[in-house]
C-alpha cells in the first residue's frame, strides 16, 4: 500500500514537472487539477483524475494506479 501511494504521488509529480516544462515554451499558462480517489469498499484500489481548471472530470479521463 506505502509503495502504491508513493508511486501515484511520483505520478502526479512528473504530470506537473511536464506541464511545467511546455507551459515555459509558450506564453500561456494552463491550470490542471489532479485528484487521486480510492474506492471505500477496496482501500487499495486508487484512481488518478485529471482535468482543464473548472472542467469536468471525465474530459481527461480517469485512469487506474497500478
Amino acid at each position: 500500500m506505502k509503495n502504491l501511494i508513493i508511486a501515484t504521488l511520483a505520478l502526479v509529480i512528473a504530470v506537473g514537472g511536464a506541464l511545467g516544462a511546455i507551459a515555459a515554451t509558450r506564453d500561456t499558462t494552463v491550470t490542471v487539477e489532479v485528484r487521486v480517489w480510492q474506492s471505500t469498499s477496496d482501500a487499495e484500489r486508487l484512481y488518478i483524475s485529471a482535468r482543464p481548471q473548472g472542467g469536468r472530470w471525465d474530459t481527461l479521463g480517469t485512469v487506474p494506479s497500478t
